[in-house]
């Protein structure tokens, strides 16, 4: 890809509620397969409990990424693309999952009157479009550090020389 690569942005499974009332459930379940009487009001406080969240790839920030939405500064415009794995997920044992590009998720076009407010805004409402619909709408796309650090970044700069490199 030619331009600039300026931040990276995972894309996990699913959103982290929804992971974490599924791995409850298979928990549950799992425990009255094998000792249907037992008392599970507390299950949350059980030793066994944190085993089995370890052993089914949780905590979630890191567990859970299948692809990446990697943010491109070329000429005028800042493009999204979209790389992700085909396997399940992507984990610390995985060696033979490569990521392979997907596509282009977005472009947002950047005009003189864009300002260093403005342009992370359009980024992330072109973001938060993409979980409205097709490949995007049932994976949570984590944008904790992109809002942590987009105002730090200087947006007006990085397009300008990415259109004037001189």
């Amino acid at each position: 890809m030619f331009g600039k690569q300026i931040f990276e942005i995972a894309v996990y499974r699913k959103k982290p509620e929804t992971l974490d009332t599924d791995l409850d459930k298979t928990y549950v379940n799992s425990i009255r397969r094998i000792a249907p009487y037992y008392d599970l009001t507390n299950f949350k406080k059980h030793p066994s409990y944190d085993y089995f969240r370890r052993r089914q790839g949780h905590p979630h920030p890191y567990n859970q990424v299948v692809g990446w939405i990697v943010l491109w500064v070329r000429n005028d415009s800042i493009l999204g693309e979209y790389y992700a794995t085909e396997g399940k997920r992507i984990t610390h044992a995985c060696k033979k999952l490569p990521l392979q590009w997907k596509g282009k998720a977005f472009d947002v076009y950047i005009f003189d009157e864009d300002t260093n407010v403005t342009i992370p805004a359009k980024i992330r409402e072109e973001i938060l479009l993409l979980t409205k619909s097709g490949t995007f709408s049932k994976r949570f796309i984590d944008l904790i550090a992109f809002d942590n650090l987009v105002s730090y970044v200087d947006w007006r700069k990085m397009v300008d020389e990415a259109i004037y490199p001189f």
